[in-house]
């Protein structure tokens, strides 16, 4: 590959000049369409809105409905706006027999809703332009190195000594070349970088006036703290309701209970007695009949062996006497 040949193209055409330049072209149209338009036409709108706050007559009570129109052309202003309303604490009044709002207040500081990352950040894309600077930098730092690496290729100090005078012309224009290229991106890296903070700090100023605004328009609700202090007192006189019920509650429970004991005591006293007379006279009478049962199954039965043993006495008496009269017969013989 013949460097002599590409370093000379490269400085003839001057290449890396015309890169850098388009490319420069490129994001400084990028930059003004899509940032510093946007920013303009943001900052304008902050500004209006203020004027229009700053112009209500913040001692009267104001329609926060009325207001829906100004915030409505823009998508960030008009969702924090919507999201601010269900905030307020609206004071009702009955008339007429209907009851009707009769001014709100507020319960939060706008900035909670109207931040710098909703309403600036966001919407401006202020993350990627924040650094388009440094990356501006890097592309000239980038360009300042291809030309002194083209220039230094493209020298031969060991060659034709008649080259070598051209050589190193070619290697010093190059290096010019590529150090014009890099200060031109510096040079568009520093504007940049002024006009994005400047309508970034201009923008932030903005929006703290139209938080500003916003307060003072808004009456601030301070009924929260009242609420509180009665939901305390409430939850202090309940404490001590529900102490003295717990109190009366654990003494006539105690009552009852000892009531209850000594009722179960007289009503076992009671049933054990019962239970015991009716026991008794269950089995007295279990006995009577038991023996009238006996009596009348064994009367008969006994009064036959009587009978039956008298006889066979009889017999046996007489028997035993006759049984005598021989034995003493025999003996006095």
């Amino acid at each position: 590959m013949d460097w002599f040949k590409i370093a000379q193209f490269v400085q003839e055409y001057y290449v890396f000049p015309i890169l850098v330049s388009i490319f420069l072209i490129f994001i400084l149209i990028r930059f003004i369409l899509n940032y510093f338009i946007p920013a303009h036409v943001l900052s304008n709108k902050l500004s209006k809105l203020t004027d229009e706050l700053d112009s209500l007559d913040s001692s009267s009570n104001i329609d926060k409905d009325l207001l829906d129109a100004s915030f409505e052309d823009t998508l960030y202003l008009k969702q924090a706006w919507l999201n601010y309303k269900k905030t307020f604490h609206d004071i009702h009044d009955v008339r007429d027999g209907e009851s009707v709002i009769e001014h709100s207040r507020a319960t939060v500081p706008s900035e909670v809703f109207f931040t710098e990352s909703i309403i600036i950040d966001t919407p401006l894309k202020v993350d990627f332009y924040k650094h388009l600077p440094g990356m501006i930098t890097g592309v000239g730092i980038i360009v300042t190195f291809a030309g002194l690496l083209i220039g230094l290729l493209a020298f031969d100090p060991a060659g034709n000594p008649d080259k070598v005078q051209d050589s190193l012309t070619l290697l010093l224009k190059g290096v010019g070349e590529a150090f014009m290229a890099s200060g031109l991106a510096i040079l568009t890296a520093m504007v940049i970088t002024f006009f994005e903070k400047s309508l970034l700090r201009k923008c932030y100023e903005k929006l703290q006036r139209l938080n500003t605004a916003i307060d003072n328009a808004f009456t601030f609700d301070e009924s929260g703290e009242e609420y509180l202090a009665k939901l305390l007192k409430s939850s202090q006189a309940n404490e001590a309701n529900a102490r003295q019920l717990k109190d009366s509650l654990v003494n006539d429970l105690k009552t009852m209970m000892t009531n209850l004991v000594e009722e179960n005591k007289r009503n076992q006293a009671a049933f054990a007695s019962q239970l015991s007379d009716s026991y008794a006279q269950s089995s007295q009478s279990m006995a009577t009949q038991i023996g009238e049962s006996i009596k009348d199954s064994l009367q008969d039965p006994l009064d036959k062996i009587a009978s039956s043993v008298q006889q066979v006495s009889g017999d046996q008496g007489s028997a035993v006497q006759d049984l005598m009269t021989d034995v003493l017969t025999a003996f006095m013989s």
